[in-house]
């Protein structure tokens, strides 16, 4: 199966003209002149139709369209009768973790099912895999994991789960949170691989490939232990930016355990930890729970803040941290608890 590929073939489908229901069923005529019947016109539509509906089909059951081969429909139909297709963002289980005799450099993939990422294949992971972060992609468990062009000191690594046409899966872990470099490996492409879905990120140690400890319940994940990620004195009002435990190029929640101290207060300060892109607010608008003053000059909160995810394989999230005014009395400290990332659902 193939798409029209001729010259006069153009490159975006032309809008239906009067779209809607057609009950009346009609049929092609090769005509009868003595009758006064002309031939059937087949339209540029009505062929449209045909070969996406041919398409859809081929694709839905997770095969590469290939110009030659007629036994494509035929293929597809058993698999797509059997398997039909996951909604798209569907993700189920597949969890990751450390292997505990590992020392931070082994991701287990748990069991589970998934829509890939391009909304084109299910993934279906019947028994776990077992992948190293801190050797170069190869196929099959208790192989090596890391993606051919993967950055080696990166800040925080991808988990993905790979799947071929005929179902048969694997698992690989990239820099890259859209798996650019895992998908062009030449190991994974070799061994017939062409889908793909993020599962989870963690961060590691820049210089030596080892993960952090953490744990993961469903879409929240908590390090162990906990990173202390700040710790100064006198933020100032014009606030200051600082990174935080949270895999970079994703959408997450930071989860943080955010205190504040004044041995020598002079009034009422107020405290913010917001996404660096928050504009200014006035005091009255600030977290009352962060204050500090003659009575209470220790606060202290976990709560769940927007990261401004980092793009470059060396940046994590990043917040603001802010005082309602300057105090070198004044101490504040950040620690990451964890993250929730809702591992591309949406």
């Amino acid at each position: 199966m193939y798409y029209i590929d001729t010259e006069t073939a153009i490159e975006e489908r032309p809008p239906i003209d009067d779209p809607g229901p057609r009950p009346d069923k009609k049929y092609y005529t090769g005509g009868d002149p003595a009758r006064g019947i002309p031939a059937t016109r087949a339209d540029a539509q009505h062929m449209n139709v045909l070969q996406t509906e041919i398409a859809n089909v081929v694709e839905a059951a997770g095969l590469p369209l290939e110009k030659g081969d007629d036994t494509q429909l035929l293929q597809a139909i058993p698999i797509v009768a059997g398997n039909p297709p996951m909604p798209r963002g569907h993700l189920y289980g597949l969890q990751i973790r450390q292997d505990e005799e590992s020392s931070g450099s082994t991701l287990v993939f748990e069991t589970g099912e998934c829509r890939d990422a391009l909304h084109k294949q299910n993934i279906v992971v019947a028994s776990e895999l077992i992948k190293h972060i801190n050797s170069v992609w190869r196929p099959g468990n208790h192989a090596g994991g890391l993606a051919l062009g993967a950055a080696r000191d990166a800040l925080s690594y991808h988990a993905f789960v790979l799947a071929k046409p005929n179902g048969d899966v694997d698992a690989g872990i990239d820099s890259s949170p859209d798996a650019k470099n895992l998908m062009v490996d030449p190991a994974v492409v070799a061994a017939g691989f062409t889908v793909y879905r993020r599962v989870g990120s963690v961060i590691a140690s820049s210089d030596d490939l080892v993960m952090y400890g953490f744990s993961q319940d469903g879409d929240y994940f908590t390090l162990q232990p906990y990173v202390e990620v700040y710790s100064m004195p006198n933020p100032g009002t014009s606030g200051m930016v600082v990174p935080v435990g949270v895999p970079s190029g994703i959408d997450a929640m930071a989860v943080l355990r955010f205190s504040a101290e004044d041995s020598n207060p002079a009034g009422t300060t107020y405290y913010r930890c917001d996404p660096v892109t928050t504009p200014e607010m006035a005091v009255e608008y600030w977290n009352s729970l962060l204050r500090t003053d003659v009575v209470q000059q220790r606060a202290e909160v976990v709560m769940s803040v927007p990261v401004e995810s980092g793009v470059d394989d060396q940046l994590l999230g990043e917040v603001r941290l802010q005082a309602s005014r300057s105090n070198d009395a004044i101490r504040m400290r950040v620690t990451s608890v964890g993250w929730v990332d809702g591992r591309d659902k949406s």
